[in-house]
């Protein structure tokens, strides 16, 4: 599988990724610092998941969920963010995303999940 992480953060992407390397069935790790480079990323790419921040400068990770959705591309999309609102929740929901996690304090919960998923792939 391969994983596309957008966040603008580049400390987050960087220990993000130290735990990603965990996962055993992840056969590549990318990363993009905005949406417009995600956007770029996916149409050359096609990740099969991507663990998606939302507030970034320019356009959002809601900009990239409404673009996977318009492009009905078939890849998991997890969101992970700082502003872990019912609204941002139901409205990333309503884009496609599958799952939503606050970055705050669910990084386990991630990992946890990619290694229950790596489980369920043959």
């Amino acid at each position: 599988m391969n994983l596309l992480l957008v966040d603008d953060s580049a400390l987050v992407r960087k220990n993000m990724r130290k735990l990603l390397r965990k996962v055993n069935s992840l056969d590549s790790i990318s990363d993009a610092g905005n949406a417009v480079s995600a956007i770029d990323h996916i149409e050359k790419e096609h990740p099969d998941i991507i663990i998606l921040d939302l507030r970034m400068p320019g356009a959002s990770g809601f900009d990239v969920l409404r673009h996977i959705q318009e492009h009905n591309l078939s890849t998991l999309v997890i969101v992970m963010t700082n502003h872990p609102t019912e609204t941002n929740r139901e409205r990333c929901m309503m884009l496609g995303a599958k799952y939503f996690f606050d970055k705050t304090n669910d990084y386990p919960k991630v990992i946890q999940l990619l290694h229950n998923i790596e489980t369920a792939v043959p």
